[in-house]
């Protein structure tokens, strides 16, 4: 009876091992098929050309020599998002955001 039962606890584990393996492998984010599909869109596609020409302008002037003597502080905008959050949770969303920039600013 104790070999069936470590038997059947063996059988579930590597079950459950193997179904959360497999499901690891499957996930994937969506941000590049988003942004394929975004930029089938002429306007977007030109706003986006500019903010990337507008980026890689501002790092070449970071990158610089002058620049970095300065020590100067380098500003990078960022947008968080929570598509599934509500009003309710409003309060605890930003508090989780803000801890997540602080700690990069603090990197």
């Amino acid at each position: 009876m104790i070999f069936n039962l470590k038997k059947a606890t063996l059988t579930f584990l590597m079950l459950v091992f193997t179904v959360a393996i497999y499901s690891q492998e499957q996930r994937t984010c969506g941000t590049d098929a988003y942004m394929q599909e975004k930029m089938q869109d002429p306007v977007f596609a030109k706003k986006q050309q500019i903010w990337k020409l507008k980026f890689n302008e501002e790092l070449r002037r970071v990158k610089s020599e002058d620049y970095q003597a300065k020590m100067a502080t380098l500003i990078i905008p960022v947008a968080v998002h929570f598509p599934e959050g509500n009003e309710a949770q409003r309060p605890c969303l930003e508090a989780l955001a803000q801890s997540q920039v602080d700690v990069l600013n603090q990197d």
